[in-house]
């Protein structure tokens, strides 16, 4: 499984941050890495962990499946022998 970069609260709290206060409710509230709240109180949160996790299919672009027509034509419409074959 990938590492998360997203957070759980493992209890709830409160405290303040930046003048404002914070509520953390076990279980519910989330933050993403990186983010002030979660290196001032790491000791609050764990990683999230996913129960269904989801890759999504590769986009059809993405791949290279040749020409969309690969039988050629001369200026006059007809078939090369290299395309009957």
């Amino acid at each position: 499984m990938a590492e998360t970069d997203v957070f759980v609260a493992k209890e709830s709290a409160t405290f303040d941050y930046q003048g404002q206060p914070v509520f953390l409710t076990a279980g519910v509230t989330t933050v993403r890495r990186g983010h002030p709240i979660l290196r001032s109180h790491a000791h609050l949160f764990e990683p999230l962990r996913i129960h269904y996790d989801y890759a999504p299919p590769e986009p059809k672009h993405a791949r290279d499946d040749g020409p969309a027509n690969p039988v050629r034509a001369d200026h006059t419409g007809a078939r090369s022998r290299s395309a009957r074959a």
